[in-house]
């Protein structure tokens, strides 16, 4: 379903692969195939089957339908955001994921814009807001959430908004 309203990721290879992994989802090129041209690559959307006790709740097998579409259609979105990297970038993309937290909200807010765009944010608001109810927090990194305060991934406010945004388009 999620995959559906990616059509520029047709004939994208992307694997599945389910493992223990710290993080509940995680998307990244595999190695080898960023030696490739971009429409070339191999991408590699790992879930998790088994995390830290605190998010077993938010595990992709414990998520009601619309969250799972909505998660993987932000996954999804990394794979088409991605796509633009070469390789130099991709190793800048990753450096500066790893070492600069400004850097990765802004990736992973942008993600979440890119998912809306492809029409998948009531998806990604039932999986933002079950997130946020089975973890007892409004925001994952911020103890508050508002338009003054960066956020690393939307919130459900700011899906609401950003959704409402593309509509009057």
């Amino acid at each position: 379903m999620a995959l559906s309203h990616f059509p520029e990721l047709n004939n994208i290879r992307i694997r599945f692969v389910e493992k223990t992994r710290l993080a509940p989802l995680a998307t990244a090129p595999t190695f080898r195939s960023l030696f490739r041209r971009h429409e070339k690559r191999t991408y590699t959307i790992t879930i998790s089957r088994k995390t830290i006790r605190m998010l077993d709740s938010i595990l992709f097998k414990n998520l009601s339908t619309d969250a799972q579409i909505g998660v993987l259609g932000h996954e999804l979105s990394h794979v088409a955001d991605m796509k633009r990297f070469g390789f130099f970038g991709f190793l800048r993309h990753a450096f500066l994921y790893t070492f600069s937290k400004k850097y990765g909200d802004r990736f992973e807010f942008n993600t979440d814009r890119i998912c809306i765009q492809h029409g998948l944010g009531l998806k990604l608001l039932a999986w933002s807001r079950e997130v946020r109810n089975k973890l007892k927090m409004k925001q994952f990194d911020r103890e508050k959430s508002s338009d003054e305060i960066p956020e690393r991934y939307m919130n459900p406010d700011t899906i609401l908004k950003e959704i409402q945004r593309m509509e009057k388009k």
